[in-house]
């Protein structure tokens, strides 16, 4: 007998983890939902999608009489793999500490090494291991995201905070991970050639 969902929130994850198979309409998605043993209504599922879709997260499409739904690509890489990407650019030798400042000051708590393996990027050589209280919080929350730390995996800080790298990086993140490098401006002393030139 199917279950019925316990809890909401998972069942974000469960639509985007069905999807990242390729597109599916939303009996498709239902099915693959029942096949599983998860219990829920054609109109609680098409809410949840609909909202996903209206939030940029899913990509919606009509092919009468259906709606089709599919993962927005432009969501596919994460935060880390943006970072990494991000750090590399900029440093060969330090990309492991840059990627700790930088997610440090943007997360506002410590880093676990497996967010810096995500990254892409080895041990930092500046660093501190941390055991905040809150440690078991973090788990928990980086777990409702999908990414599964180890209970033994160590919680580091950066030794020291380079604002002027941390603000490079976040700008190229920026850059790197919504592809608006277009809109930037042109390097000073260089002018855009138009046909009148």
């Amino acid at each position: 007998m199917a279950s019925t969902l316990d809890h909401k929130e998972k069942l974000n994850n469960i639509i985007l983890r069905i999807l990242s198979g390729g597109e599916n309409s939303i009996s498709g998605v239902l099915k693959e939902l029942t096949n599983s043993n998860r219990k829920i209504h054609r109109l609680t599922l098409t809410g949840y999608l609909m909202a996903l879709a209206d939030v940029g997260i899913l990509k919606e499409r009509e092919i009468k009489p259906s709606k089709i739904y599919s993962v927005n690509n432009v969501l596919k890489r994460d935060i880390y793999a943006i970072i990494g990407e991000s750090v590399r650019e900029l440093s060969d030798d330090r990309e492991a500490d840059y990627a700790l400042m930088v997610m440090n000051d943007l997360f506002n708590r410590p880093i676990f090494l497996k967010e810096l393996e995500r990254c892409g990027v080895g041990i930092p050589r500046d660093y501190r291991k941390v055991i905040p209280p809150e440690r078991k919080e973090y788990i928990k929350q980086l777990a409702s995201f999908g990414i599964s730390i180890p209970e033994s995996n160590i919680m580091m800080e950066p030794l020291r905070v380079e604002d002027n790298i941390v603000k490079k990086i976040l700008r190229l993140s920026l850059l790197n991970g919504l592809d608006i490098r277009q809109l930037q401006s042109l390097p000073r002393g260089k002018t855009q050639k138009t046909l009148l030139d």
